[in-house]
This record gives structure tokens, C-alpha cells and sequence, in this order.
């Protein structure tokens, strides 16, 4: 049991592995109605780089600590979550009526949540996010992961530190 958690579980973080993470959310679209709706969200730390090159990957490995923690908060009957790479994190939502809900929620705890990155420093953790929704089994999990990094790379580029949901008119321009 040790070795499966090891093996899909990111040793840092304690979230699952991107491809752990793939074949839970794969399973859970398996078992959806017609008409659930399910939503991908990738998310990205801001500025983490900066905090890497300032104050040191020691450091850099807390904040990405305190964000897990907060993504650990997430309704687990309705979230799972994943740590892709580096500081480029999923969330794979369904069964919970109203998806933005939770959604608002996790960007207003952004707002609020800090992390401690010195005994002088204190900084706000900073993630950038896309979304793509789907209903019930009509698309395929590798699609929606798509369009919901194409959301976030858009949301990079307007406006960090918020989450945007999928336009593909808008995304297919960039």
C-alpha cells in the first residue's frame, strides 16, 4: 500500500501525480449522468519563480506546501487534485450543483491565505487558473485538460491572479 501511495502521490505536496490524477478523473467521468456537469481546472503559482530565485528552493518548497494545503481543502467527495509539475497544479471537479461555487471560493481563500517564506517575509499565495466544463461523458478528459491550460495561459496573459473559464473563439486567436 505504501509503494501505490509513493508511487502516485508527489512526495512534497501529498497531492496525486498528474497521471494518477488522469485516470482517477478518467474513472469518475466513467461513472457520470447525461446531465452532471464536471469542470477541469490547471492552475499556476505566480510569481513563483521570483520567490525560487529570491529566497531559495528550501523556501520555494514551503510555498508550494501552503498552496497544497489549501487545494487539500477542497470538498474531496467532489475535487480531486493534482500537482502536474513544478508549480502547475489540477483540479478535476463533479457531482457538486454549482462548480463556480466552489470555485469563487478557493480565489476568495487566495486572497486571504499567506505564507510564511521568511521569519521576516510574509507574501499572499498567488495562482492563476483556467477552466473547461463538460456534461456527463461527452468529452473526452484529454480535451477538457486542454482547453481548460488554454484558459490559463489566456488569464497569463490578461490578468494573473484570477481564474478565467474556456472561450474557444477567444483562445483559438491567441
Amino acid at each position: 500500500r505504501r509503494m501505490f501511495y509513493e508511487n502516485n502521490h508527489d512526495q512534497l505536496t501529498g497531492l496525486s501525480r498528474y497521471a494518477y490524477f488522469k485516470y482517477q478523473a478518467s474513472q469518475w467521468m466513467e461513472q457520470m449522468e447525461k446531465d452532471e456537469i464536471c469542470a477541469a481546472v490547471m492552475m499556476d503559482l505566480d510569481e513563483f519563480k521570483r520567490i525560487n530565485d529570491t529566497y531559495g528552493h528550501d523556501v520555494g518548497d514551503k510555498y508550494l506546501e501552503s498552496f497544497a494545503a489549501l487545494l487539500k481543502g477542497l470538498p474531496q467527495e467532489h475535487c480531486l487534485v493534482s500537482r502536474r509539475s513544478g508549480d502547475e497544479f489540477c483540479i478535476f471537479i463533479c457531482g457538486f450543483q454549482d462548480i463556480s461555487k466552489i470555485l469563487k471560493e478557493l480565489w476568495r481563500k487566495l486572497r486571504e491565505e499567506e505564507a510564511v517564506i521568511t521569519q521576516d517575509v510574509i507574501r499572499k499565495i498567488r495562482a492563476s487558473g483556467g477552466v473547461a466544463y463538460a456534461r456527463g461523458q461527452s468529452r473526452l478528459l484529454e480535451d477538457l485538460l486542454l482547453e481548460a491550460d488554454q484558459a490559463l495561459y489566456e488569464v497569463k496573459r490578461e490578468n494573473k491572479g484570477l481564474f478565467k473559464e474556456y472561450d474557444a473563439d477567444k483562445c483559438q486567436e491567441a
